[in-house]
């Protein structure tokens, strides 16, 4: 399955967190996450985790398999609520 849904293009900036972090200390693969703006990247210690404010929840933690597509995006390029 390609990450990337093909009304979505993978942009190039990536999370301010994440861009703060050297290339291997970043997930990989990146999750859809990584260029979403509603997604929240926090490092605790050595410990990188995601929270999605459209879903409430943790979505990435290095343990359990990153989301690789989602219609977040779609959803808030329309101006629409995800919640």
């Amino acid at each position: 399955m390609d990450p990337t849904p093909p009304f979505a293009s993978v942009p190039d900036a990536l999370s301010p967190t994440l861009e703060q972090l050297a290339p291997d200390q970043r997930p990989a693969p990146m999750p859809a996450c990584g260029h979403c703006r509603l997604a929240l990247w926090f490092l605790v210690d050595a410990d990188l985790a995601c929270h999605c404010t459209a879903m409430a929840r943790v979505v990435w933690d290095g343990v359990q398999p990153g989301v690789r597509c989602c219609d977040v995006p779609l959803l808030d390029r329309r101006g629409l609520s995800a919640a």
